[in-house]
């Protein structure tokens, strides 16, 4: 005997189905962002702060879990800065350059965003990474809120 399906149960049916066909498409928009990045300083802006004289971004990423190991020379000298987060919104906290930062990441679509803030919250930081559709690279814009105005940098990362 066939049972027949009454019309809510169709509806369910046909919602699980699409609920799984957008969190597919939702994965596919996940970039793997692993490899050694160098910055092309020449396409960055850095506005009105120094940029530095070289910067390279070693990313290791494996679905949730991304980090990042930053390695920067600067006109003050070396700077290293390693985070590690999990790409489900899950708040870290890492010392950046001695200041305490707490930190998020999450995607939007096939942008990674890393939302920051240090010590008392004046200071935020948004840096939203857009990688290029051929995964030879990707953009870093960074937007600063402090209580001395806000910063907007964009840094170009290549593959190594």
């Amino acid at each position: 005997m066939v049972k027949k399906e009454t019309g809510m149960n169709s509806m369910i049916r046909v919602l699980a189905v699409l609920l799984l066909a957008v969190g597919s498409l939702s994965a596919a928009d996940r970039p793997n962002l692993s490899g050694t990045w160098k910055a092309n300083l020449d396409k960055s802006d850095y506005g009105p702060v120094p940029p530095p004289t070289s910067f390279t971004r070693t990313v290791t990423h494996a679905e949730p879990s991304i980090s990042f190991l930053d390695l920067q020379e600067t006109a003050i000298g070396p700077q290293r800065t390693e985070r590690k987060y999990s790409t489900d919104g899950k708040e870290i906290a890492f010392d950046g350059n001695g200041a305490e930062v707490k930190s998020a990441a999450t995607w939007e679509g096939s942008k990674l965003v890393v939302r920051s803030r240090v010590d008392d919250a004046s200071l935020k930081i948004v840096e939203t990474i857009t990688p290029a559709a051929d995964g030879k690279s990707f953009e870093s814009m960074v937007h600063i809120a402090s209580p001395q105005g806000d910063l907007d940098i964009k840094v170009v990362f290549e593959k190594k």
